[in-house]
């Protein structure tokens, strides 16, 4: 029994002075790594990453649990060594985060590991996904009666102030209620992949629409250009005329078409990627574009007017981009139309509501040629026409005088203040309130 106890505590004393060589004249060094004090035994020769911190956030915060990974864009890591050197921008290469991979439900931080030395980056996992609209129905008005059209609409993901396009988006898996449409019906709900958000939409009754680009109901004025030389003539986006002879052709050349389809065919062959972007959601594949000039004028021309009185509607767009390019816009503003424009039906003026505004769309941080032509329905008010007359005029005219700031500047240009902004628009509704 002795003589176990001997070899037991022989080999016991072996092992302490063994540990008791191996630490000696080393450097024991405490380091935090995920909150957990750790004794690191090191050369005295050794330089090490002795802490970290966060000098700049990174661009993201808010994350959906389940869906999303952390993503360090804009964030920069300071690194401080042990004889003093500081590592001002630490490459993403260099250190990893935890969790890593798609973040689970309920954590607050992700924790940034570089060397022995980590720090927490606070987060968030409770945002929603919801939908927003990027783009509207190309038929956002109906009659009483009619059913809900979904073509043309976009849909895309918001996640709090982010908004982001649906990957591989399909509007076929846009789910909506068939059924007819009433007055009282002021949106459509739809739900894609689970999530819905109601379109806006307007419903009237028996309406007459005009096709602002039909230069067969249309007289267009011309208006001066903001370089105060040039002349510009409102008119079709795709540059469609009719001509007397009842043939078409397509902006200044010779060749004529039997048929509008035989002249559209050719003209959107013609366009650029952005003009087919835009006129893909006009109601009927074309709206009045190069209102550009003040001065210059749309006339309605009514044949065999049977009502009196009418509610005057106008679907236009915003084309006021503060934000563009390479002629993209990123941003558009909100402009009103009593800042520039006048109406007159049958020569007497009829006066706009302060509250009349085209919205923009864009937070300037992605181009979209569709921001051109972010549609919307304007209420105009009532008019009074005269079915007496053979011929009731509403005339459109834009024009600076109304826009211009104290130091007498128009405040809608866009192009680098190169060119007026007065709106695109796409047709005008008279519904009959008698």
């Amino acid at each position: 029994m002795k003589k176990g106890k001997l070899f037991l505590m022989s080999l016991l004393a072996l092992l302490v002075g063994s540990i008791s060589l191996t630490s000696c004249g080393q450097n024991v060094d405490s380091s935090k790594n995920s909150g957990n004090s750790t004794s690191i035994i090191r050369d005295p020769d050794e330089v090490y990453v002795s802490s970290i911190e966060v000098v700049n956030p990174p661009k993201k915060t808010k994350y959906i649990p389940l869906e999303e990974a952390f993503n360090s864009e804009g964030m920069i890591i300071k690194a401080t060594w042990s004889d003093g050197y500081v590592e001002d921008n630490v490459s993403p290469s260099k250190y990893y985060v935890e969790p890593s991979g798609i973040l689970p439900v309920g954590i607050d931080h992700v924790t940034v590991h570089y060397g022995d030395a980590s720090v927490d980056v606070s987060i968030s996992t409770t945002e929603e996904k919801a939908l927003y609209i990027k783009q509207v129905p190309i038929k956002t008005d109906y009659t009483v009666g009619e059913e809900f059209i979904v073509d043309g609409l976009i849909l895309g993901y918001q996640i709090g102030e982010d908004k982001r396009d649906i990957e591989n988006y399909d509007i076929s898996k846009v789910i909506f209620e068939k059924k007819p449409l009433t007055k009282q019906d002021k949106f459509v709900k739809v739900t894609y992949e689970g999530i819905s958000i109601n379109v806006p939409i307007n419903v009237h009754n028996e309406t007459l629409k005009i096709e602002l680009e039909d230069n067969s109901i249309m007289t267009y004025g011309e208006g001066l250009h903001a370089d105060g030389k040039s002349k510009i003539v409102p008119g079709s986006k795709l540059a469609i005329k009719k001509l007397a002879s009842g043939k078409y052709v397509v902006g200044s050349g010779k060749d004529e078409y039997e048929t509008y389809e035989e002249a559209y065919e050719v003209a959107y062959k013609k366009a650029t990627n952005a003009g087919k972007t835009m006129v893909k959601q006009a109601s009927s594949g074309d709206f009045l574009a190069f209102l550009d000039g003040t001065g210059a004028s749309f006339t309605i021309n009514l044949k065999n007017v049977t009502s009196t009185s009418n509610e005057l509607y106008i679907r236009g767009a915003s084309n006021w981009v503060t934000n563009m390019q390479n002629w993209v816009p990123y941003q558009v503003g909100d402009i009103y139309l009593k800042d520039f424009m006048t109406i007159e039906v049958n020569g007497v003026e009829h006066s706009l509501k302060d509250d009349l505004v085209l919205h923009g769309c864009g937070d300037g941080t992605k181009g979209d040629h569709s921001y051109w032509t972010n549609w919307e329905t304007l209420d105009l008010g009532k008019i009074t026409l005269n079915p007496s007359l053979e011929v009731n005029t509403i005339k459109f005219t834009v024009a600076i005088d109304k826009g211009l700031d104290e130091n007498g500047t128009y405040k809608y240009m866009y192009n680098n203040n190169g060119m007026y902004a007065f709106g695109q628009y796409d047709y005008v509704l008279l519904e009959d309130v008698e």
